[in-house]
């Protein structure tokens, strides 16, 4: 889970829903807020300016248990489709890519301690 000041002019986010399901978005009553996702199973959630990002219950289950996860610094910026940390498990190693260029400000440092 990082959290980032994402910079969201000029870029877009195909949304992996299919047109009869609502799974995937989260309604709030005071304003919408929507949970994208992309090809390689990141999303991001966009509250106000910070976007926090992660990656889906599918890819998770199918990793099995992780053993190690690899998250940038605070301050680092990365770039849409660029890579933004790694997760390793007993079945394979994976890359994970930003879903939208930006600056990270907040990672989860539970995950160095506690990465499954």
């Amino acid at each position: 889970l990082l959290r980032l000041f994402p910079n969201l002019e000029a870029q877009s986010l195909e949304t992996n829903l299919e047109a009869s399901s609502l799974l995937g978005l989260e309604l709030h009553l005071e304003n919408i807020v929507v949970k994208k996702y992309t090809k390689e199973h990141e999303w991001i959630h966009v509250e106000q300016d910070l976007g926090t990002i992660g990656i889906t219950h599918y890819a998770q289950n199918a990793l099995g248990d992780v053993v190690f996860v690899e998250v940038p610094e605070v301050g680092t910026v990365v770039e849409q489709s660029g890579t933004c940390g790694a997760v390793e498990s007993v079945k394979a190693a994976s890359d994970i890519y930003a879903p939208v260029s930006g600056k990270i400000v907040e990672v989860n440092q539970n995950l160095e301690k506690s990465p499954g």
